[in-house]
């Protein structure tokens, strides 16, 4: 029984951040004039219209259950740049809609910082309610800082694209032909490229709820 509680709640942490990432990311494309994710019911914080059957169920199980991490990652919200409205530059459009998903997950772990702060201060006997809310926090943050990192088909090579001017395309076109290896890269030396930003953040949102 413990084993299937401690499954369920690592699916449940990893489900609730890359749904909320998803949605974010299908949000600004609808306001931008993109409505292909709407048609394809991805417009919705329904996890199951977000769930990828191994990224977000099998992996964050396992890791949890093997390592006692959680990490993950949902289907990929369909993004159509023809649709954006006219009136709003491509690269421009992109970009925003590119970074709102690792945005909102750090929208969300700042919250749960105030959740944190909150129960400690009023609630100190709620640890079941602390162990979730800390939880949310590091894989949101960890979640917005991998995303990030400018390797296709990561949010950050989107929003690198958005900025390098137009003749760095070409760099990013054979970064993305040969994405697999430096996924493969990533995932490998994943924690050690990641720590320095995730632990700078994950301090500075205990320093702004006052927790630092």
């Amino acid at each position: 029984m413990d084993v299937i509680l401690r499954a369920a709640f690592a699916f449940g942490i990893v489900i609730l951040a890359v749904t909320v990432h998803e949605y974010a990311h299908a949000w600004v494309a609808y306001r931008l004039g993109d409505d292909t994710a709407k048609m394809q019911g991805r417009l919705t914080l329904n996890p199951i219209s977000h769930i990828d059957l191994f990224g977000t169920i099998i992996l964050p199980i396992l890791l949890y259950l093997m390592l006692n991490t959680t990490f993950g990652w949902a289907k990929p919200v369909p993004i159509n740049p023809a649709r954006f409205r006219r009136n709003i530059p491509l690269k421009k459009a992109m970009l925003l809609t590119a970074v709102a998903g690792p945005l909102s997950n750090l929208i969300f772990a700042i919250i749960m910082g105030l959740l944190i702060r909150v129960t400690i201060t009023y609630f100190p006997e709620y640890n079941g309610l602390l162990k979730i809310a800390h939880r949310l926090l590091v894989i949101n943050v960890a979640l917005a800082v991998f995303n990030m990192l400018p390797v296709p088909p990561l949010d950050g090579s989107k929003v690198l694209m958005g900025i390098l001017p137009d003749n760095y395309f070409h760099v990013l076109e054979v970064m993305e032909r040969y994405s697999i290896l430096f996924l493969l890269f990533i995932f490998y030396f994943g924690w050690r490229i990641i720590e320095i930003p995730y632990t700078f953040i994950i301090k500075t949102i205990y320093y702004l709820v006052g927790l630092g």
